[in-house]
């Protein structure tokens, strides 16, 4: 059921499920890891558009990008490596047109749920964490049909390089972070056409005012 109070003590344990960190909405938006993660869906919703649609979404976490989609789609599956994510979303997320299952992304990368039948493929903050990038790339585009779309949203790699300590990646979790150029191409091995977009964050959200 949607809104279920949850303790702190098993928010951190979604939020570090399995070793990869994880967002849980806990109140408004706060500051950029907040605005960062939401406002990726309600761009998706907003500027691209998933009325009517059949959508996955690769990574889904706690839930709760696809609970926000289904309030238009037709149909949203979330799939997520995490039992304990998983869990975390059918009992705060579940919808009448939404779905939960637990799938590994990192190793084998299985086939999606219904694939060559979706007509959108999201994935936020999620390929960053998975070994195989040639393999997530694959994955997806085999869930789309033939004019389906994929939304790959990731932290960029010149940000993190120039602002992290050391130079070093945005989370400890990570496995790498791709710049732009790099992310385009591996888009391309897969998509006819690929579009870039950058997000960028209110200076007042920002530790580093210059990095806006």
């Amino acid at each position: 059921m949607i809104g279920q109070k949850t303790s702190s003590d098993q928010l951190a344990q979604v939020e570090t499920a399995d070793g990869h960190e994880r967002y849980v909405p806990n109140g408004s938006i706060k500051d950029s890891m907040d605005g960062g993660h939401l406002s990726f869906y309600e761009w998706v919703v907003t500027d691209i558009g998933v009325a009517n649609k059949r959508i996955v979404d690769l990574g889904c976490g706690s839930g709760y990008g696809v609970a926000r989609l289904a309030e238009f789609a037709q149909q949203v599956d979330g799939i997520d490596q995490s039992p304990v994510a998983i869990a975390y979303a059918v009992r705060h997320y579940s919808r009448p047109n939404n779905s939960f299952a637990v799938v590994d992304l990192t190793t084998g990368l299985p086939t999606s749920p219904s694939p060559g039948t979706y007509d959108m493929a999201v994935t936020s903050e999620v390929i960053e964490h998975v070994t195989d990038l040639f393999g997530f790339a694959h994955q997806l585009r085999a869930a789309l049909g033939k004019t389906g779309v994929a939304v790959v949203g990731t932290p960029n790699r010149l940000w993190s390089y120039r602002y992290q300590p050391g130079g070093g990646l945005s989370s400890r979790s990570h496995v790498m972070e791709l710049t732009p150029a790099t992310l385009t191409g591996l888009m391309r091995l897969f998509f006819g056409q690929v579009e870039l977009y950058m997000h960028v964050f209110p200076v007042e959200c920002l530790s580093q005012p210059d990095s806006a």
